[in-house]
């Protein structure tokens, strides 16, 4: 729930920006200061125990959604490109003002909660109201203003966010082996630096498979979000799903570091110990929730990229488009199975390595 709401602060962010554009300035910079910030606490808050992040986390969700609502609002009713329509009602601008308010308010509760249980249902269903307006919005201009109506998309601002966000979250893959080695006392380097290597080589064919192919749109091709408003929702949406899973397999791959370079000695404990405090009790030292972490992420994102690609029209000369999808998306499934029947077999180099 915690990534779900900074996925949506972040998408809407990207929407304004969309908007209005960014220009560099010094209120450009106090912008992003201010959603970044609230970002963080809500980042760190969801990290630390309830009872010093119980007004933090929800605060800072309220903050970020309203503060968007109010520049949406102000900035919409004073730029003459956005008042073309007679109702201020059908204003695209006052429109996403609304829109963004009401989020806010869907997380105002949780300022008054005390319970975890309630907590988590409060952010869960505002974080699926928040992915749902990616939908409706949409749709509800189609319906209510005109059978023609459109809303009007920088594509290139747009990809670069989208873009931004995803090299984000592959970067949490990198930087989570830092932080995860400081928990190692004693190590085998062969197998500690040959798991970082193999981590970071999987990182960057995803990066590569995201970026330098599934992005391209060749002569001829048709990218989603100009293609047709389903499949400019579509892409937008997939996104989600995709960071998410990039984000599991990294928390997974950090966890699998600390045993591949521990060997008996007390790292494996200390995550052992984690695990347990954070499911009420019990064991977990056979490894096996970090291997679906590492596995079903991993495996999830080939399948969802290339989703995100299907929603492109191809050019004419990519023959090989969707065959090749095809055999991504197989091959996502046989690597979400791996724990099944490879995880006793093989250790973590062997394991990771199979995967890169």
């Amino acid at each position: 729930t915690a990534f779900g709401t900074i996925w949506v602060i972040w998408r809407d962010l990207g929407f304004q920006w969309n908007l209005w554009g960014s220009y560099g300035d010094m209120f450009d910079w106090f912008i992003t200061f201010i959603f970044m910030s609230c970002m963080m606490m809500i980042a760190i808050g969801s990290s630390v125990p309830a009872t010093y992040s119980r007004i933090s986390v929800p605060l800072s969700a309220v903050i970020a959604h309203w503060f968007l609502g109010v520049m949406a609002l102000v900035f919409g009713l004073n730029e003459p490109k956005f008042r073309v329509l007679s109702s201020q009602f059908k204003n695209q601008s006052v429109q996403s003002a609304i829109w963004s308010t009401f989020q806010g308010f869907l997380y105002f509760p949780a300022l008054f909660v005390t319970g975890q249980h309630a907590r988590d249902w409060i952010f869960g269903s505002a974080v699926i109201f928040g992915i749902s307006r990616s939908l409706l919005m949409p749709l509800l201009g189609r319906i209510v203003l005109a059978p023609s109506f459109r809303l009007a998309y920088n594509i290139e601002v747009l990809v670069e966010k989208y873009g931004l966000l995803t090299i984000i979250v592959l970067g949490e893959s990198i930087l989570t082996m830092p932080l995860s080695a400081s928990l190692i006392t004693s190590f085998d380097r062969a197998k500690l630096y040959g798991t970082v290597f193999l981590v970071i080589m999987a990182v960057q064919s995803f990066h590569g498979l995201y970026f330098k192919l599934d992005s391209k749109i060749l002569h001829g091709g048709i990218h989603a979000v100009r293609r047709h408003y389903l499949t400019g929702v579509s892409w937008i949406v997939l996104h989600f799903p995709l960071h998410v899973s990039l984000a599991t397999a990294a928390g997974g791959a950090g966890n699998l570091l600390v045993y591949a370079g521990d060997g008996e000695s007390s790292g494996h404990m200390i995550v052992d110990a984690i695990r347990a405090g954070e499911s009420d009790g019990g064991s977990h030292s056979d490894k096996t929730a970090d291997w679906w972490m590492l596995c079903g992420g991993w495996g999830a994102s080939l399948i969802v990229m290339a989703l995100l690609a299907m929603c492109h029209k191809k050019s004419p000369g990519a023959r090989s488009k969707y065959p090749r999808l095809v055999l991504r998306c197989a091959l996502g499934v046989v690597i979400l199975t791996l724990p099944v029947y490879a995880v006793e077999k093989m250790d973590e180099v062997g394991v990771i390595g199979l995967l890169a």
